[in-house]
């Protein structure tokens, strides 16, 4: 889990030049709240891409451990944003907490819930591909889907594996 937990680390580069995306460029022609959440968006697609490809490299081995690797990186996340703009950038603690306050527009906790549920969602979308891979290809479908927790059901190519496999 220490390779994960390091791997935290690029994404305070990723969220910093999001924010610097934001002011230098957009952030001047929108209205704070737009620019804001228009961050939030780019946000979640950068954090989504460098997961993506992280995890392509570093497959987690279960869904369990891809849950743990969000929620671990849950917790530096909220810490980084409000020690770093509180002590560092000097904004009140009042203003952190606006963030968070979805009811009046503000969608920053998008971003939160996206690194604690993203490591799951693209390991559940990587094992549901390599079931299709694999049954399209015809090598150890079956066995490879049941290892994965994907049921046959979860793919209908109109015959069951049995049947499939019954000549090989």
């Amino acid at each position: 889990m220490w390779k994960y937990f390091l791997a935290w680390f690029p994404m305070v580069l990723i969220a910093i030049s999001n924010g610097a995306l934001r002011e230098a460029w957009y952030g001047k022609q929108l209205s704070e709240l737009r620019a804001h959440q228009v961050s939030t968006t780019s946000g979640v697609l950068l954090f989504g891409l460098y997961i993506w490809i992280l995890l392509h490299i570093w497959k987690p081995a279960s869904s369990g451990q891809a849950l743990s690797i969000g929620l671990m990186w849950l917790g530096p996340t909220v810490a980084f944003e409000f020690l770093f703009f509180h002590y560092v950038m000097g904004h009140p603690w009042s203003r952190l907490l606006h963030d968070y306050n979805i009811f009046a527009g503000r969608v920053w906790v998008v971003i939160l819930i996206w690194i604690a549920v993203a490591p799951y969602v693209f390991y559940r979308m990587q094992a549901i591909g390599d079931c299709i891979i694999t049954r399209a290809t015809w090598l150890q479908g079956s066995r490879l889907c049941s290892e994965k927790k994907i049921t046959n059901a979860s793919f209908s190519f109109g015959f069951t594996s049995a049947n499939a496999f019954s000549g090989i």
